[in-house]
Formats: C-alpha cells, sequence, structure tokens
C-alpha cells in the first residue's frame, strides 16, 4: 500500500485539494492496518505531500530552465563556432559595391555560379551578391541599386544567360560577364557541385 500510494504521489505534478485528501485518507488508513511494518502517522504523510509539492515545483522550473538554457547555449556555441558576417547594406552602399548577379538555377551549373558569388563576396568588401530575381521582378529598390552599383558582375549557369537577359531587358549595362557551362562544367540535374569548380572560376 505504502509503495503503491509513494509512486503515485511521485506522479502527480502539482499536488492539488482532492490529493491533499487522498493522501490524508490514506494515511489515517494506514494507522489503522496492522499489516504495515512500520505505520506512518499524518503528521508524516502531510510533510511528505508538502515536500513533494515543492519539490515538483522545483523540478519544473529547473526543466524550463534547463531548456531554455540548452538552447541558449546551444545559440551561444553556433555564435562561437560560425560568427555571423554582415554583408554592407547594398541600398545604401551600392555606389561603393561591385554588385554580383548570379543565376541560381536548380542544376549543376547554377549551383557552381551561386557559390562563386558567395565566395566572391566573402573574400572581398568591396564585391555584394544582390537578387537577380528581385531585379527581375522589377523591385523599385532592386532595380535601383543594379543602376547605381560601381559595376556589375553577372554570372550566369548557362547559355540561356538569364541573369545577363534580366538586366538587358532593362536597359542596365553590366560590366563582366561569365557562363559557368562555358568554363569546363557539364550542365546535370542535381544539386551537387565540385568545390574545385568554383574556387577555379572564383579566382579568374
Amino acid at each position: 500500500m505504502w509503495s503503491w500510494a509513494s509512486e503515485s504521489l511521485r506522479r502527480v505534478r502539482p499536488i492539488g485539494p482532492l490529493t491533499a485528501a487522498f493522501v490524508l485518507v490514506a494515511g489515517l488508513y494506514s494507522l489503522a492496518t496492522p499489516v504495515f511494518e512500520a505505520p506512518i502517522t499524518v503528521p508524516t504523510w502531510w510533510r511528505t505531500c508538502l515536500a513533494l509539492k515543492g519539490s515538483t515545483r522545483a523540478d519544473h522550473k529547473n526543466s524550463q530552465k534547463t531548456r531554455k538554457g540548452g538552447t541558449h547555449q546551444m545559440a551561444e556555441e553556433g555564435k562561437q563556432e560560425a560568427p555571423i558576417r554582415m554583408l554592407p547594406v547594398c541600398a545604401k552602399e551600392a555606389e561603393n559595391l561591385h554588385i554580383i548577379l548570379a543565376c541560381d538555377g536548380a542544376a549543376s551549373v547554377g549551383q557552381v555560379g551561386h557559390q562563386v558569388a558567395v565566395e566572391l563576396t566573402n573574400s572581398n568588401r568591396e564585391a555584394r551578391m544582390c537578387c537577380i530575381t528581385a531585379v527581375a521582378a522589377e523591385s523599385k529598390v532592386h532595380v535601383d541599386i543594379a543602376r547605381r552599383a560601381k559595376s556589375l558582375i553577372v554570372i550566369n549557369g548557362c547559355a540561356n544567360r538569364c541573369a545577363s537577359k534580366v538586366l538587358e531587358r532593362l536597359g542596365i549595362p553590366y560590366a563582366y560577364e561569365i557562363v559557368i557551362a562555358k568554363e569546363g562544367v557539364e550542365k546535370v540535374p542535381t544539386l551537387d557541385f565540385d568545390e574545385a569548380d568554383v574556387q577555379r572560376i572564383a579566382e579568374k
């Protein structure tokens, strides 16, 4: 009886009036039953009830802190391992930036072109990727960035030259154009690419 009641108490969180009444009745019953090896008095049961109630709430709070603390700690560890590098705000600094407009097509050449743009942005503080799809959608802000840029570098994935055609349609001149498919990269329907191709083309 005692072990069953104790197990029940452990599962209750927090202990309410009904549970307290149950504890009291069980304690009285234990006093009247001779089968227990060590009868437990009502005050002892009541102290147990209060202790369990307090510890249950404390455990709950600690659990919440652990979850929040764990998430925060993981975020802090992530920041330490990979510090965030903020890029220039191209809408404010376009005149001082070489804006890179790259194809990000769903094929090997598109992915290589995108990664080349990332490499150029990370290796040169005066270079900055910008969203070619926003320019194609004629977003006023992005079209203005393209027009004001110090220079435009256009990276096309394949012979379709989608990125270049976006600018040509809007009458925006560009300083440099490259087609990844003409640089020894085969266009295949995959998102995988060879990092060696990225480095080779980014260094041109």
